[in-house]
């Protein structure tokens, strides 16, 4: 999705509505559901992981606790049940139920009482459940900027005129992207230039065309707001993007051989061959999501090429 802003005052347009009067939580989270692109929140990493640090220290201290409590039973004197403890839970559970024959070292509860502990408040789960949840918070990707401006812009007092007026008003203005994340984020199929051009595309579209023909919402959350779908606009410009880029991956190669053909001297022809591969391995960096792997062997297959036709044009 995308979401653009009508410029006021345009000649030969209706009258726009009236801007809504100021919303917060409840419109933000109507626009939200509605177009999950702009679905942005701050990941508080440091925070869950602040929380696994405590649960960690907790449960060390309850497993120290335990281990040298297991020792002392194992170690204790012979006849007693305490030295069975570590063969026999029945025993260990019963320990609790005091000394039977009166003989003080007969039972010795705290070891079953240390496990009782850690069991308590579920501890170990809720520890386990604390360590999933941040591993899922932690992997899930950042929004681009395009995303975190869209909603910015989207929450304008002349658009939907959202304002949050408590500590976390400027959260989406303050937070580093790394300290976000998006419920849909990029795709992945696209490299940060990429996604970059396809959102400069469909505003141009926007202000030149698609204001004329696409209608806003009714509704406050939408005043102002035109929403391109992923299979209208964003899906042409996405097109148009990706032809450049295949015209980016053909003239390379070809405009090396080019220019190498006319060069003589191979000092040259050096400079040629560095230059061009670096445009590539940049370009390959900047219009595509290839890995760093990816990025090497393309780049390498691209000099072989060029060092191949300098070496049968000798």
């Amino acid at each position: 999705m995308k979401t653009a802003a009508d410029d006021d005052g345009e000649k030969g347009l209706p009258p726009k509505p009236p801007v809504p009067q100021q919303g917060g939580y409840d419109r933000l989270a109507r626009f939200m559901g509605e177009v999950p692109d702009v679905a942005v929140f701050h990941r508080f990493a440091h925070l869950s992981a602040q929380s696994l640090l405590h649960y960690q220290s907790e449960l060390h201290e309850l497993d120290l606790r335990l281990s040298t409590l297991q020792r002392e039973d194992r170690e204790a004197a012979e006849g007693t049940d305490r030295r069975h403890y570590q063969f026999n839970s029945t025993r260990l559970r019963r320990s609790v139920w005091g000394d039977v024959e009166g003989d003080e070292w007969k039972n010795d509860s705290r070891q079953w009482e240390t496990m009782l502990e850690i069991r308590e408040g579920a501890r170990t789960h809720m520890a386990d459940a604390a360590l999933t949840l941040h591993h899922q918070v932690v992997n899930i990707d950042k929004p681009h900027d395009s995303q975190r401006q869209d909603l910015l812009r989207w929450m304008d007092a002349d658009r939907s005129n959202v304002r949050l007026t408590g500590p976390d008003g400027g959260i989406w203005e303050d937070a580093r992207l790394e300290e976000l994340l998006a419920m849909r984020p990029p795709t992945g199929q696209d490299g940060d230039a990429s996604t970059w051009l396809v959102g400069k595309l469909v505003y141009l579209y926007h202000v030149t065309v698609g204001k004329h023909l696409h209608a806003e919402g009714q509704a406050d959350h939408f005043h102002n707001t035109v929403v391109y779908s992923d299979n209208g606009a964003i899906r042409v410009a996405r097109g148009i993007v990706r032809s450049t880029q295949a015209l980016v991956a053909c003239v390379l190669p070809v405009a090396g051989i080019l220019v190498l053909y006319t060069l003589d001297d191979m000092w040259h022809r050096l400079g040629t061959i560095v230059a061009f591969t670096a445009a590539f391995s940049l370009a390959l960096v900047l219009l595509t999501p290839a890995s760093i792997k990816d990025v090497f062997a393309a780049t390498a297959a691209f000099s072989a090429v060029l060092v191949v036709f300098v070496g049968s044009t000798d």
